[in-house]
């Protein structure tokens, strides 16, 4: 059931939305069926408003279903908060975000809202107890190669970004706003078609109808049976641009090393850069300065100033990238299978560890996974993707970038930089991607 979590004026925030996939790209589905579909869902859940996202190659519709405590026509306007959060993000961040927030419930200190967006699609829609909410934060948090924006009410949970219920309110546009079920128009066409037809006889149209509805449920069956078309169409997409290529991050390595490690009165202590978001943070340490002076430096060299994510002592500068179309492209029938690609990861990986660099791996899975069931793929058709992260001396960027095979797709540069008392500084350097591979051995 759908809750009201907060209202303002003659308006409301509701969470507790079901969601489902209400068609794909590759599905050929007219407003008319897509009115239908929702209908139908809205039936099942007794919904009585609904609103969508489009996300990873897919439309979702979010259901909302009253309680009685709750009746819509006491609010002139109900909007979806998981939406609305989503509105806070520009466009281009949209797509990719994982992000996490953490809000009050009005009248109820016992439990919280909380809505998670994975890779630009709500996931996470609902009102919890806080023991549980913090439990599902921190599921969300050690996953490896994810890293999630996380804002909180209070701005109390660890990492996270303070924000009001008045920062929200701000988005509350048309996208996030609830609408009513769509109705159906074509009811009295559809029994004016159904009486033209029985005058034409009613066991002649049984017969075309009998026969065609068997045939398109035989599609259908081995539609539902065989997912691998879908899987492979999936794949491809995916690989399509998967990360940075090693030109790029060589281009990379030289811009930020020409970045000033003192700016007005502030130390440059991270830089931060997301290939999937297409931007760099620029993240400083006040040592005397003011923070007007480097919000002027920035503007001069097309860097933003993020409000949200800095600090009283700390400001975040932010630069876009250039949305390049030279992005790495992976091909299926080139990666190697997972013995022969055991053998060649444990090799390189052995090297940088020797070397003194810092190596880890996280759980290997079939991807994508999303909008696919796996169990109804080929096993032979079937990519897994394993998280990978390599931490060294700035010195040894390239020399560790030579050494890794072409199939180990990188999408995140992070260099932390320190300042001891003798003006001297530590560049670390810490890349995250992942690995893909053939799930035949």
């Amino acid at each position: 059931m759908s809750t009201i979590v907060h209202t303002f004026q003659q308006e409301a925030f509701v969470a507790g939305l079901s969601w489902s996939v209400l068609r794909t790209d590759g599905d050929e589905q007219t407003p008319h069926q897509d009115n239908k579909k929702i209908r139908r869902q809205a039936a099942l859940l007794t919904a009585s408003s609904y609103c969508q996202q489009i996300a990873n190659q897919a439309v979702y519709l979010g259901l909302y279903s009253s309680s009685l405590l709750h009746k819509r026509q006491s609010y002139k306007k109900l909007y979806s908060l998981a939406l609305a959060f989503l509105a806070a993000f520009e466009p281009l961040q949209q797509k990719t975000l994982n992000a996490i927030l953490l809000m009050p419930l009005d009248q109820d200190e016992a439990r919280k809202v909380l809505i998670v967006i994975e890779a630009g699609q709500v996931v996470h829609d609902k009102v919890e107890r806080l023991a549980d909410a913090q439990q599902i934060i921190e599921k969300y948090r050690l996953q490896v190669g994810m890293n999630f924006h996380i804002f909180s009410h209070d701005g109390q949970l660890a990492q996270s970004k303070s924000v009001t219920w008045l920062d929200l309110q701000q988005h509350c546009q048309k996208f996030s706003q609830l609408k009513p079920l769509p109705k159906n128009k074509w009811v009295i066409s559809a029994v004016v078609v159904a009486l033209f037809l029985a005058a034409f006889g009613i066991f002649y149209f049984q017969i075309i109808w009998q026969t065609q509805k068997k045939q398109a449920a035989l599609i259908e069956q081995n539609q539902i049976n065989n997912h691998t078309p879908r899987y492979l169409q999936l794949l491809e997409k995916n690989l399509s641009k998967v990360a940075w290529t090693h030109t790029q991050l060589e281009q990379l390595f030289n811009t930020l090393g020409q970045e000033s490690s003192y700016l007005n009165g502030w130390a440059l202590s991270k830089i931060d850069c997301d290939f999937a978001l297409h931007e760099c943070l620029y993240q400083y340490e006040r040592v005397g300065g003011e923070t007007q002076n480097l919000v002027q430096w920035a503007q001069l060299h097309q860097k933003n100033y993020s409000v949200l994510a800095s600090r009283q002592d700390q400001l975040v500068l932010v630069e876009k990238m250039n949305n390049s179309s030279d992005a790495l492209q992976l091909f299926v029938n080139q990666l190697p299978n997972q013995t022969t690609a055991n053998i060649e990861i444990n090799s390189v990986f052995q090297r940088l560890l020797n070397a003194q660099l810092q190596v880890s791996t996280g759980q290997a899975m079939v991807w994508p996974y999303q909008d696919v069931d796996l169990a109804k793929v080929d096993a032979a058709a079937k990519v897994l993707q394993t998280p990978v992260e390599i931490k060294m001396p700035w010195a040894l960027r390239q020399s560790a970038l030579e050494l890794l095979p072409q199939y180990i797709a990188l999408r995140q540069l992070i260099l932390q930089v320190s300042h001891d008392s003798h003006n001297s500084q530590q560049l670390i350097l810490t890349l995250k991607g992942h690995h893909y591979v053939q799930a035949h051995l």
